[in-house]
């Protein structure tokens, strides 16, 4: 299966707002993530300047958690 065809097959069973929370939810990752990298700063930098644990901010990063829970 390709990854569009399972993309669509899993967002089929969502609600078109759970569907723009999932994408507004990726967008300021990709954001955080974006400017985090074109200002060079590491994650531990960004738990001294932020106060979210490094492991908090990697997971994040790679969408395993959910800042909300």
């Amino acid at each position: 299966m390709k990854w569009d065809e399972l993309r669509k097959d899993l967002v089929s069973n969502l609600t078109e707002d759970e569907q723009d929370e999932i994408a507004l939810k990726v967008k300021i990752v990709g954001e955080i993530l974006q400017a985090r990298q074109e200002q060079q700063i590491t994650q531990m930098a960004l738990e001294e300047l932020s106060g979210v644990r490094q492991p908090v901010i990697a997971r994040l990063e790679n969408g395993d958690t959910d800042p909300h829970t």
